[in-house]
């Protein structure tokens, strides 16, 4: 996620299966920019105890966009109202991760026009 006034947001994850959920390092994780479609696909590199893993990552549709607005509010679609301050675009991802894969989504964000 990108930060108001347009710093590099949080990148945190963690490694779960059936038994448990353990904490990763992120080692790569890319700040996806909304007009770039050369980052449709991208990897996701974390470390855990059990060692390095890779995600390979396919948008493979795209499914909306909220606004985020102060204090906790949020609308469909790419809002212009002062009170925006978060424009996030979602899209169905397919994941490749040893051999195996799995859908979840990506979620691309931006400062509203009038907060650039």
């Amino acid at each position: 996620m990108r930060l108001p006034g347009g710093a590099d947001g949080v990148a945190a994850a963690c490694v779960g299966d059936t038994h448990s959920v353990r904490p990763a390092k992120v080692i790569a994780m890319p700040l996806l920019a909304e007009d770039d479609s050369n980052h449709d696909r991208y990897q996701i590199v974390l470390d855990t105890e059990e060692g390095r893993h890779a995600i390979d990552a396919d948008i493979v549709a795209a499914i909306g966009t909220t606004s985020y607005m102060t204090p906790n509010w949020m609308a469909l679609g790419a809002g212009t109202a002062p009170e925006v301050t978060q424009i996030v675009s979602d899209g169905a991802t397919r994941f490749t991760w040893d051999g195996e894969q799995g859908f979840g989504h990506t979620q691309r964000s931006r400062a509203p026009e009038h907060r650039s």
